[in-house]
This record gives structure tokens, sequence and C-alpha cells, in this order.
């Protein structure tokens, strides 16, 4: 399925196929990786690393937000950009 040609080794479309099943993760490697998880963390402290965890995905999406607002009204003509800013304080407020 694969052969050598000027040093060079040529794949055809199954043999990457077939890679490609192989690398895949299954349930089992799934169930591996947990064990693994649970037993460095302990159940104590896995609720609130999840938390943790939790807390740094929504920093991360509202940091993506904040930026696409910002981008937004630098792109805007400048009489939007004094309601945006506004409703912008007004958020922040509240």
């Amino acid at each position: 399925m694969s052969r050598v040609a000027g040093g060079a080794r040529f794949c055809d479309k199954d043999a990457q196929q077939q890679e490609a099943q192989h690398m895949s993760i299954g349930p089992w490697q799934v169930i591996i990786v947990l064990v693994i998880i649970l037993i460095l963390f302990g159940a104590g402290k896995l609720p609130r690393v999840m938390g943790d965890l939790a807390k740094g995905v929504k920093n991360f999406k509202k940091g993506l937000n904040e930026e696409d607002r910002e981008t937004a009204i630098e792109s805007k003509p400048a009489e939007t950009v004094a309601a945006a800013e506004s409703e912008k304080d007004t958020a922040a407020r509240t």
C-alpha cells in the first residue's frame, strides 16, 4: 500500500484512511485518560478543577466577544461610536 520511490514515501488514499482509523480515539482510551485524571487530582479536587476550567472557558469567550465589539466599533462611523460606547458603559454598570 505504500511504496518507496527515490527515498520518499508515497501513500495512497486507502493507506491514509487506515492510518486515520488507527489514530482515532476510542472509548477505552477516553476511560483510561479519565481514570488517570481522577488519580492525579483525586475525587475531592476534581469538582474544583472542573469549576476553574469552566471559569477559564467563560473568560476566554468573554474576551473574544469584547474583541469583536471593539473591532466593530472601530469600523463604524463616528456617530455610531458614541452610541456604542454609551451602551458599553451601561452594560458595565449592570
